[in-house]
């Protein structure tokens, strides 16, 4: 906390020529205070979140341009409120990742008058890059999603200034004797960033749970030294997640309330979840397995049914445009969730034990439920059902089920392009499937490959970022191309640690290449099938492509070790990067239109 008394603050003044006049004194007051956390979840990944309040004013000031008394008034260009939360990962052989949020809420004005302000924003800044010792290179995008805001005024007297257009997002009292010419602010970036907001949270929100399921929990079972049969039973968590195509029907036709349709499944669904967390905390791990056991199953089902809503809702707000970088945050945040879900909890678990933890987690996904609780959703288009007589479901129940899922496969090109989805993951499936018993015959340990995977991951959240913003501008058929050729590119990279080169920085490239590429193949991919979805199924189409996606891949997945004891690892890094291939030259070959923006 701080208090300031400044005398002959310097203040400065612009005349009618848009020139600076003069620079002029003032006494000024400023309060406030500043809070800074910091954490390191783990070895190399650093989390720091600040948040900031200032409370400054003149004490003593005339204009002397306009002989108005600005005693009282805030300073310029100094916001009330501030935040930033950034995430760090160094790996220990120097490859760096980072993405930050800086906002700045309250008032924001330009002037000492307090006649213009600046309305609320936010920035997202990426940092990639290779650091050691002595020297550092580095990739940076500053304000990543191209947010228009206003950084300066020049200011003239009523009588003397000419009539030009005023920034929708830039306020102005009744009694202003100024103009402003500033950069007039873009409207349509500040509704994407808020749409991305409230899309980012819901994902992490609903992935938190499900990597903290399937990758946290085993770990600290086995810590608590339980069987491995009884932790192999956490694997039916993830069945829900493989299903929920089978229930998208209901969550397309019905809505739960008045507020929204998406919403209305998005908010109970996620409270759902909170309240299950709570019971899991006191129940115990040990004595009480199965029944806690059933309650993380409930909450998977929850949190995939929320997928589903969250998807259709993503379909709903997000135009053509706007879809890639959508996919982007998607991907983006389902990477920060299993960072979040599948390290830091785990290191939570050991301050805090079971039931901190897990009311944590609890607490942590109820405030993510903030934004939506004040989005106002639109009405979506009609749905599917609502469009038949009501006596032809009477009549056939069954059938009008099944022509949710039949008539979406009969579309035009929908019959060829739900083939390209169950095969496009084969190849990179079964080289990611063996590549972790390769890294563990060739002697790496746990912790050296979870460090490795904990890079990956990080290259992934910036594959996620990078696909989607390339889709808009090279198009979805040019960016699938060109990223599925650097996928086969890594794919085939797997051969050096099977051939015998096993140095660990080739490790951590090849591991942190892939991740990188197949986000942005998996950005792509979600584009598309976001374009092709029908606005009235939404729900249905989307979860559709993505568990046939899902499904090309867990079979590839399952008889990868079967052909790795046939052919080796060298053998299915081959066949894997030659079906990688096989996909990109189909896709060039025979694909689809690009959608109309």
């Amino acid at each position: 906390m701080f208090t300031n008394d400044v005398d002959d603050y310097q203040v400065l003044l612009f005349d009618e020529s848009f020139l600076v006049s003069t620079i002029s004194n003032a006494d000024v007051r400023i309060t406030g205070f500043e809070l800074e956390l910091g954490a390191v979840a783990t070895e190399g990944l650093d989390i720091v979140a600040g948040f900031g309040y200032l409370d400054d004013k003149f004490t003593d000031f005339i204009n002397p341009l306009l002989s108005e008394d600005s005693s009282g008034n805030r300073l310029p260009f100094t916001p009330r409120f501030n935040y930033n939360l950034s995430v760090q990962y160094l790996a220990s052989f120097g490859l760096l990742s980072r993405v930050e949020l800086q906002g700045f809420f309250g008032s924001y004005f330009f002037d000492e008058g307090n006649q213009f302000e600046q309305g609320p924003f936010a920035l997202v800044n990426a940092r990639l890059g290779y650091e050691r010792e002595n020297y550092g290179v580095y990739l940076f995008v500053n304000n990543l999603f191209d947010t228009e805001l206003s950084s300066r005024t020049v200011f003239r007297t009523r009588e003397c200034a000419p009539k030009v257009r005023r920034s929708p997002n830039l306020r102005r009292s009744s009694q202003s004797k100024l103009l402003s010419i500033m950069k007039n602010t873009h409207p349509p970036a500040k509704l994407v960033l808020k749409k991305i907001w409230i899309l980012g949270t819901l994902y992490v929100a609903q992935f938190l749970p499900i990597a903290f399921f399937l990758q946290t929990l085993p770990a600290y079972m086995r810590q608590r030294g339980m069987s491995v049969e009884v932790i192999g039973l956490t694997s039916l968590l993830g069945l829900p997640w493989m299903l929920k195509f089978l229930w998208s029907p209901f969550v397309d036709r019905y809505r739960l309330s008045n507020r929204g349709h998406y919403k209305s499944w998005i908010l109970t669904m996620q409270g759902f979840m909170v309240v299950l967390l709570v019971i899991c905390a006191f129940l115990n791990i040990k004595t009480q397995f199965f029944v806690l056991l059933a309650g993380m199953l409930l909450i998977v089902v929850f949190a995939s049914t929320q997928d589903i809503a969250v998807d259709a809702l993503a379909i709903g707000i997000l135009t053509p445009p706007e879809r890639g970088i959508g996919n982007a945050v998607q991907g983006g945040c389902n990477y920060l969730g299993f960072i979040l879900g599948g390290g830091v909890l785990l290191v939570l678990l050991e301050i805090l034990g079971w039931e901190g933890g897990l009311l944590g987690m609890a607490g942590f996904v109820l405030t993510l439920m903030m934004p939506i609780l004040a989005y106002q959703e639109s009405d979506p288009a009609p749905r599917l059902g609502e469009q038949r007589s009501s006596s032809t479901q009477r009549a056939n129940p069954v059938m009008d089920y099944l022509r949710t899922f039949t008539s979406f496969c009969r579309r035009p090109g929908i019959g060829r392009w739900l083939l390209l989805l169950l095969v496009y993951f084969l190849g990179t499936s079964m080289t990611n499937t063996m590549f972790r018993p390769l890294l563990v015959d060739i002697g790496l340990s746990l912790s050296e490959i979870g460090w490795m995977y904990g890079t990956a991951y990080s290259a992934g959240l910036m594959g996620a970022i990078i696909g989607g913003l390339l889709v808009k501008p090279l198009g979805r058929k040019r960016s699938l191309i060109l990223f599925t050729l650097l996928l086969t590119g890594v794919n085939l990279l797997h051969l050096l640690p099977a051939w015998g080169f096993t140095s660990l920085p080739l490790l951590y490239v090849v591991s942190s290449g892939f991740n990188l590429a197949y986000s942005m193949v998996a950005v792509v991919l979600n584009t598309i099938m976001m374009d092709k979805t029908r606005p009235e199924m939404a729900g249905v189409d989307y979860t559709l492509q993505g568990t046939i996606l899902f499904m090309g891949s867990l079979t590839a997945a399952g008889i990868s070790g079967f052909l790795t004891t046939a052919i080796g690892y060298s053998g299915v890094f081959i066949v894997g990067g030659t079906i990688t291939l096989a996909n990109t030259i189909v896709v060039a070959k025979a694909f689809f239109h690009e959608p109309s923006t």
